[in-house]
Parts: structure tokens; C-alpha cells; sequence
């Protein structure tokens, strides 16, 4: 839903080019909290 009202509001490609950077973010973001917790066990 997100994706089309960018889409209108920017055009196709700035909107193509926003959600593989959403994701992207949000793939990193998925990543994240595994590895601060591992590195947490291993500092305690």
C-alpha cells in the first residue's frame, strides 16, 4: 500500500528504487538484533 502511494507521488522508478532500499533497511534491521544478542552473551 506504502509502495503505490509513493509510486504516485514520485513516479515508477523512484518508487522501485524506495522499496529495494525499504527492504534493504528492513532485511538489515531483521539482521540486527541476533547478532547484538550473541555479541552480548559473549561480553557477559
Amino acid at each position: 500500500m506504502a509502495g503505490v502511494v509513493i509510486r504516485e507521488l514520485t513516479g515508477v522508478k523512484d518508487a522501485e528504487e524506495w522499496l529495494h532500499a525499504f527492504l534493504r533497511a528492513h532485511e538489515l534491521h531483521q539482521a540486527l538484533p541476533p547478532a547484538v544478542g550473541s555479541a552480548g552473551k559473549r561480553r557477559f
